[in-house]
């Protein structure tokens, strides 16, 4: 029986969520990254808005003052990780099925949720998602946890991942992609609320159509967003928020939630060559009754499979995204998109290329970024899914403490070692399965979240691991395959928020380089 037969038998039955019963199993952290004894980085820098270094910075007299991340491997494979972080400091993270919980700041690792076809564990487990997508409520701590199987699944937990819930109409929607969960508080512009609210907050399930369509119908294609007024139980709404064009049907990226309870999508670009868009956003002050698209002038066009927002307390919105330069931008505006300012090339000149954009904002001014670059030389006009056999790919941070300054300055850290990137070759993201040299083990995008400290994590895919030989002999093609789990967890610097100050530093880390100190 295949899998779509099995979801239509069983379309009206309930989600099974296992809480405790999946084992970690197969993975070994030592098997899948060395001790880091003797392994270097590369200094932090400090850049403008060009991309140009800034030596003798004075953000760089102090190394106590720079944002210091170290990596940490997760017990499972996983692409297209998602990170939350609840008010008691517990990390959540999708991996392909599952939800993993750290109770410790991603020292160890426990499965609390996996996706799982009904009859289980009586029978074979017919479901894999698609899409593993995760979303923490920050006014409720309500964990949500979203999966792709032909139709798309919604659970949740109100209990730090203890126990689970299921969406009761089974299969939300069919035949749909790269669904996003976010939630944000009733809009400005609300008309008239349920009479009865059983949730706070509202929850929007934003998502595409149509990408396997050779010619897309702007009518049905494109970006569409459903709501739920109840916590996730029933959907109230579906509305197409951005229409498809001719062969471009558009990906949507993470929806960004306003203090105003206004709710903002960017919309990215599906892989077909033939679809350059002007950047664009679009947002809804009435819960997902209308929409409004805003489009940024000038001659930057979007080439992101993946752009993200986010917006600091006073309503400054920021987008970041990799244009037809293939090197990550961000601007910013004050008023929801209607004008513009910027763009500011994000990562130092002298990476050729970026891939996959994530952000986390605390207080006014105070933003993180984190992408994926290489400086490794390329062809001209050579974007991620064609990079060269030699191409590495490390994990950057960049911090911004004056994200409001008509000049803003980037304080960017390495955080994989010299001796270990997270990719070797290309970074597929024309789907499919992977194109020429089967690349797409990264598969579309990475997460970042900040805690209640304003201390940073970032959940990505690891590609290049000694159990795959990567480390050893990465560059021979194909062996910068993997899938890993890895989290960058900011053990030292400083807060997002200026009221922190220094965050206390974390130990017990399995490779920490010395705090506040680079090896040369």
């Amino acid at each position: 029986m295949n899998r779509m037969t099995l979801a239509a038998l069983v379309a009206a039955m309930t989600l099974a969520g296992c809480t405790g019963q999946v084992e970690i199993g197969a993975l070994d952290v030592k098997d899948i990254v060395p001790k880091f004894t003797d392994y270097h980085w590369p200094p932090p820098v400090v850049t403008n808005g060009t991309g140009a270094i800034q030596p003798g910075h004075l953000l760089l007299a102090d190394p106590t003052q720079i944002p210091h991340y170290v990596q940490q491997m997760l017990p499972r494979e996983t692409g297209e990780p998602n990170i939350g972080v609840t008010t008691k400091g517990n990390l959540f993270v999708s991996t392909f099925d599952d939800v993993q919980r750290s109770k410790d700041g991603g020292k160890t690792w426990e499965v609390v949720h996996s996706l799982q076809s009904p009859l289980v564990p009586t029978s074979v487990d017919y479901w894999n998602t698609g899409d593993p997508m995760l979303w923490v409520d920050s006014d409720t701590d309500r964990i949500f946890a979203s999966h792709l199987s032909d139709c798309t699944f919604l659970g949740w937990s109100d209990d730090e991942g203890a126990s689970w819930q299921e969406n009761s109409q089974a299969c939300l929607t069919p035949s749909i992609d790269h669904q996003k969960v976010a939630t944000a508080k009733y809009g400005p512009k609300t008309l008239v609320a349920p009479p009865v609210k059983p949730y706070p907050n509202v929850v929007y399930i934003c998502y595409n159509k149509g990408l396997s369509s050779l010619v897309a119908d702007k009518v049905t294609t494109g970006v569409w967003c459903m709501v739920s007024y109840d916590g996730g139980r029933t959907i109230d709404q579906e509305q197409q928020v951005v229409p498809g064009v001719d062969f471009c049907p558009g990906i949507n990226g993470h929806p960004h939630p306003f203090p105003d309870g206004t709710m903002i999508v960017p919309v990215g670009l599906n892989w077909d060559s033939r679809c350059p868009r002007p950047i664009t956003v679009t947002y809804s002050e009435d819960n997902g009754v209308t929409w409004n698209p805003r489009y940024m002038p000038g001659k930057d066009r979007m080439v992101e499979i993946d752009p993200e927002i986010t917006v600091t307390p006073n309503g400054i919105a920021y987008l970041m995204y990799r244009d037809q330069d293939q090197v990550v931008k961000l601007v910013r505006s004050k008023d929801k998109f209607t004008t513009w300012e910027g763009p500011w090339r994000i990562s130092p000149a002298d990476q050729t290329l970026n891939v996959f954009t994530v952000m986390a904002s605390g207080d006014n001014g105070r933003i993180s970024l984190a992408y994926l670059g290489t400086r490794t030389p390329q062809a001209k006009g050579t974007d991620p899914s064609f990079a060269n056999q030699h191409t590495e790919w490390h994990l950057f941070v960049s911090t911004v403490f004056d994200a409001e300054a008509a000049e803003p300055i980037f304080v960017t850290q390495q955080v994989t070692p010299e001796e270990d990137p997270v990719q070797m070759g290309c970074v597929w993201l024309q789907g499919g399965n992977g194109g020429p040299h089967r690349c797409r083990n990264m598969y579309d995008f990475i997460d970042m979240v900040h805690d209640e400290d304003g201390r940073g994590f970032v959940a990505f895919t690891d590609g290049c691991t000694p159990r795959n030989g990567c480390t050893g002999d990465r560059y021979t093609l194909g062996q910068s395959r993997d899938s890993q789990g890895g989290i960058a967890v900011q053990v030292s610097g400083p807060s997002l928020f200026s009221s922190v100050g220094l965050l206390p530093e974390l130990e017990g880390y399995e490779h920490p380089r010395p705090l506040g100190k680079q090896n040369p």
